[in-house]
């Protein structure tokens, strides 16, 4: 998801390195070892990286991003994830440019609960984060957010997410788009 509104905001296909690690070999967090791969391939191909976007991973990786953000990685880190922090990575503490976890916002001021929004998947909250990112720049950009919906929608039922609230909505908004003749094209 994140991808591909980075893809329609006009980066080419070479500046941008999408790594899925194989969770059994690599672990569940952001592991440095899976990044500086992804590194490794971008700098082949002439572009410096220098923003990492970690979805469904993060919020329990101080130590690996405050390595990024360093004097020795020079990196932007952005974490998108739905994965209980602990109290070491709590914001202000997390050194990334946007720590996007709603659970970290629970109790904060303003919070409305009825949203339920703290029990989104991570492919939901991916979703709202392309959508804003989206909608804020200039310009007319080909998104296809019915896609996107679509599979933030099933992620939510995928990674076993309570159906309330955001989460139900989100759903049932999927379920009436799949429900279209021809709509199931989830590959692009």
């Amino acid at each position: 998801l994140v991808y591909d509104a980075l893809r329609a905001l006009g980066f080419r296909a070479a500046q941008i390195d999408c790594v899925i690690p194989n969770r059994l070999k690599d672990g569940y967090n952001l592991q440095a070892a899976v990044v500086a791969d992804g590194q490794k391939r971008l700098k082949r191909s002439k572009w410096r990286p220098n923003l990492i976007i970690a979805v469904d991973c993060g919020s329990t990786a101080k130590r690996e991003v405050e390595k990024l953000v360093g004097k020795e990685g020079g990196m932007d880190v952005i974490v998108i994830d739905h994965h209980q922090p602990d109290e070491e990575n709590r914001l202000p503490e997390m050194p990334c440019v946007c720590h996007l976890n709603p659970k970290l916002w629970v109790g904060l001021p303003g919070w409305k609960s009825e949203h339920r929004i703290q029990n989104m998947c991570a492919s939901g909250l991916a979703c709202l984060f392309a959508r804003s990112l989206l909608s804020g720049s200039p310009g007319r950009h080909e998104w296809d957010a019915s896609r996107a919906l679509l599979l933030a929608g099933f992620a939510t039922c995928v990674d076993v997410m309570e159906l309330n609230g955001i989460n139900r909505a989100l759903l049932k908004r999927s379920l009436l788009l799949a429900n279209r003749p021809g709509r199931l094209d989830l590959v692009p």
